[in-house]
């Protein structure tokens, strides 16, 4: 545990590129995230991966209990979180040390997703 952001470092580097596109979906959220919201973004960053893609119900299934939290709102509304801050931690730093990451990152964000990046990395290396 001394490194928490290495283990998910390690851990994501071994998810399918549909579940690293879902978590970094997650980020154009503030906090929890409703699920039609998350499936509108994931979607929108996949849309041109040629690979073959998971279905979001099929990320989320694999995703939940191990980097997602998945639960339902006062309303009754399902959303989806990072379960541990430090997986949303890793996947800051990732942007801000990869360029290519982080351009297309910002591309597909919302402006949310942008403000939440720009609170999350500070000043970020060009």
């Amino acid at each position: 545990m001394n490194d928490p952001s290495e283990r998910w470092r390690r851990a994501f580097d071994g998810l399918s590129p549909s579940e690293q596109a879902l978590l970094t979906a997650l980020l154009d959220f503030d906090d929890d995230a409703e699920l039609d919201q998350l499936q509108r973004a994931y979607e929108q960053r996949i849309q041109d991966e040629h690979r073959r893609r998971l279905p979001f119900n099929e990320a989320i299934a694999r995703l939940r209990h191990s980097f997602l939290q998945v639960s339902r709102s006062y309303s009754g509304t399902a959303t989806a979180e990072f379960r541990h801050p430090s997986l949303r931690d890793m996947l800051l730093e990732r942007l801000r040390d990869d360029a290519r990451a982080r351009k297309r990152y910002i591309e597909l964000t919302t402006p949310a997703g942008l403000a939440a990046l720009v609170r999350g990395l500070g000043s970020v290396r060009p």
